[in-house]
Order: C-alpha cells, then structure tokens, then sequence
C-alpha cells in the first residue's frame, strides 16, 4: 500500500472516486482484520487483532500516528468533556436533554470500562458545540437492521443495539461505518474504535467533513489531531 501512496492519493485528489472504485482498485486499504499465530511456550495462541489500513493511509497522509494520538488526547480530556457536560445539561434546551440522556445512561452503567467513557465523551461533544449527532451517530435496533433505510446516507457510523435497549447506548453489539449507502467497513471491537476508523475514512478518501457535525470534526482535527486547517 505504501508504494502505490503517490498514485492513488493523486487519483483520489483529483477524481474523486466513488467509494466501490476505490475498494475494487485497492482492496486491502479496507482490510480491516487478520489472523495472527504468537508463539509461546511452544503453543501457538490464535489472536485476532485490527489492522488499520485506513489509519496507515492517513499516517501517509498527515504523518501522524491517529490510533496513539486520537486515543491519549480523547482519554486525557474524556474527564473534563464530561465534567463540563453535567455543568451546562440544564443551560442548553434540547442539546442539554440530549446531554441529560447520554449521562444518565453513562452514570446508571456505573462501568469502569475506558471504551465507555470515551464512548460518552464522543456523544458529548457535538452536543457542547450546539451540533446534532444524528445524521452521523446513527442507531438502530437489532429488528431495524435489516431494513435498507438505516444504510442511508454520505458518510456516517451505524450503531446496532438489542431491541430492548434504550436509544442511548454506549456499548452496542455492532458498529459499522457507512459511506455513500453502503457499509465499508464493519466488526469493530467498540465504538470510539469506528469512530477513529470514520476519521480515517474521510482523510483516505479526501472527504468534507459531515456538515451537521463539521464543527466537532474540526475540534477533533485541530485539538485532539493538532492538524492545522489547510
């Protein structure tokens, strides 16, 4: 993928290719897992592990390492997002109920689980920046799944949860990433992990920013990436 960079980043800046011509040109950029065999003690132990191609295509492309980055800026301000997001719940009329909603279910989980967290903090942010998540933070029940409307849209991620569960949830069973009404990628290990992945897409395939949301994907670049706007 590294000696092909020059040619496909040409061809992604100046054609803008539709998502399926560039899976069928390079294929392994949305390879998104492989089978590793550790050796140990004379036992081979079968791991599974995420290979980030699309975070390898924008490390080529910002020479920054997004996975270490992302996740030591998010953990280092989840806290404070949080902190500030039970302070101005009851200032900020529907984004404060929708604060008030994603807290409640953060505070009743009582998880110690850091994807959690990070999961709250990431819903939060939209809302501190008086942005809707809904065209990009999507969530559907388990029985909705199968309906092709929930696949509708330019670019976003699909949250899949049980059909008892409320619309809030910070853990869902599936996360995949949609673009341009497909899925491109899909069997995260946890959400902030989509999440990332999403960031990734839209540096790999040189997309704007969703515009409900461009002011939270500009903090995210400026202030967790510490890319400057170009």
């Amino acid at each position: 993928m590294g000696k092909t960079f020059a040619l496909r980043r040409q061809k992604i800046l100046n054609i803008s290719p539709e998502i399926q011509t560039v899976e069928n040109r390079w294929p392994a950029l949305f390879l998104e897992s492989r089978v590793l065999l550790w050796p140990g003690d004379s036992v081979y132990i079968l791991l599974q592990c995420l290979e980030w191609r699309i975070c390898a295509e924008s490390h080529r492309i910002t020479n920054q390492n997004l996975q270490r980055l992302f996740f030591a800026v998010l953990d280092h301000h989840t806290e404070r997002l949080l902190a500030l997001s039970w302070e101005v719940q009851g200032q900020m009329r529907s984004f404060g109920l929708w604060l008030s909603a994603i807290l409640k279910t953060y505070d009743e989980m009582q998880s110690r689980d850091v994807n959690v967290r990070r999961t709250a903090a990431l819903h939060c942010l939209p809302a501190l920046l008086l942005e809707s998540d809904s065209e990009v933070f999507k969530t559907c029940k388990e029985r909705e799944s199968r309906n092709p409307g929930v696949l509708i849209g330019p670019v976003c991620i699909l949250a899949i949860i049980s059909d008892d569960e409320d619309a809030v949830s910070l853990q869902p069973h599936q996360v995949s990433i949609i673009h341009e009404d497909r899925v491109v990628m899909h069997s995260f290990q946890s959400w902030p992990d989509a999440f990332l992945a999403l960031i990734g897409v839209v540096y790999a395939l040189h997309l704007d920013y969703p515009k409900p949301m461009s002011s939270s994907f500009l903090f995210i670049q400026q202030v967790f990436l510490n890319i400057d706007c170009e």
